[in-house]
C-alpha cells in the first residue's frame, strides 16, 4: 500500500513542489539560465498527465474501466485459437 501512495505523493512532489520551489528561489537568487521558467511551467503543466496515469495505475476499479472502455481499439490475439488452419486432404 505504501508503494502506491508514496508513487503518487512522489509524481506530486516532483511536478508540483519542485518547480515551484524554483520558482521561489529565483525571486532571492540570480539564476543565470533565462529560459528556466519556461521548463519548469511545462513541468508543472505535465503534472496533470502524470497524476492521471498514476491513477490509473494504481487504481483497480480505474484500470479495469479504461481497460474496458478502450479494449475494442487494441484487440487481443485468442492463444488457444490457431492463427493458421491447415487441413489435409486424402
Amino acid at each position: 500500500m505504501c508503494k502506491l501512495t508514496c508513487f503518487q505523493a512522489f509524481i506530486h512532489i516532483s511536478f508540483i513542489f519542485i518547480p515551484l520551489s524554483i520558482f521561489f528561489a529565483a525571486n532571492f537568487l540570480f539564476l543565470e539560465w533565462s529560459s528556466i521558467s519556461h521548463y519548469l511551467t511545462f513541468i508543472v503543466q505535465e503534472h496533470g498527465a502524470a497524476s492521471t496515469l498514476a491513477m490509473l495505475i494504481t487504481n483497480t476499479l480505474l484500470r479495469k474501466a479504461a481497460i474496458q472502455m478502450f479494449g475494442n481499439l487494441f484487440p487481443r490475439v485468442r492463444k488457444d485459437v490457431p492463427s493458421i488452419m491447415i487441413s489435409y486432404v486424402a
